[in-house]
């Protein structure tokens, strides 16, 4: 786990110097922080290298693994098929000399025979164990070889991924920001607000003005209408004090 945070925080280009110290603290807090470094587009990009270097590694090892096991069932393949040859030949001698009733190089010759036939059992079994390990050593390298490719293209695509999220994150904050009124837009509340009450005490003012003209012009009618009345009652006294 150590192993990996520094990987990643030199990826990063965070220059370290681990003490002995710092590294109890990174087994016991590296998990956490590996999480958090692996949601962002830079620390997903340095687990993926690290993910492909180490499949890279394995990929190299089931090669090489392969070609051993397929080198040695292609050797002990010929090896048993020399071994079948020189034995067929060997009992065509052993039948020559029989007829021959040459008994003592007929049981060299036996001996020779039992010695390859030992050969042979042990150069067929090889190859009966040889042939199953080289088809498994073929599925796990191309089962590294899938996995490179996968991974390879599950790095373009989770980085482009968490890039548009990172991306969209941002837009969305700053549609946010845009939305939040400014301290401008609090000050133009502020003179509406100025305005529609001024507005209302002009309002105001204005009906108390006229209800002052509406009083004078009353007072002005009432005193008409009895200057009126007054110089009314004067004539018909007038007339009739003749």
């Amino acid at each position: 786990m150590p192993g990996i945070l520094i990987i990643i925080l030199t990826a990063l280009g965070v220059t370290l110097i681990v003490s002995p110290k710092a590294r109890v603290l990174a087994k016991g807090f590296g998990s956490l922080f590996i999480e958090d470094i692996a949601k962002t587009p830079r620390g997903a990009k340095a687990i993926y290298i690290q993910a492909i270097e180490e499949a890279q590694k394995a990929y190299g090892q089931a090669a090489d693994t392969l070609n051993l096991l397929a080198g040695k069932l292609a050797d002990t393949k010929i090896e048993l098929g020399k071994t079948e040859k020189e034995l067929k030949s060997l009992e065509q001698k052993c039948e020559q000399l029989a007829r021959k009733k040459d008994i003592a190089s007929l049981k060299i010759m036996a001996t020779k025979r039992s010695a390859l036939l030992t050969k042979q059992e042990t150069l067929t079994t090889q190859v009966t164990e040889l042939t199953p390990m080289l088809e498994e050593a073929k599925f796990i390298h191309n089962t590294w070889e899938l996995k490179i490719t996968e991974l390879r293209s599950q790095k373009d695509l989770k980085l482009n991924e968490l890039e548009l999220a990172k991306s969209m994150k941002q837009i969305y904050a700053k549609m946010d920001d845009l939305r939040r009124d400014t301290a401008t837009d609090k000050l133009l509340g502020a003179v509406n607000d100025g305005v529609r009450k001024t507005k209302q005490e002009a309002l105001g003012a204005y009906v108390v003005h006229q209800n002052r003209i509406d009083t004078k012009v009353t007072a002005i009618d009432k005193k008409l209408e009895g200057d009126i009345q007054d110089g009314y009652v004067q004539e018909l006294l007038s007339k009739y004090n003749k």
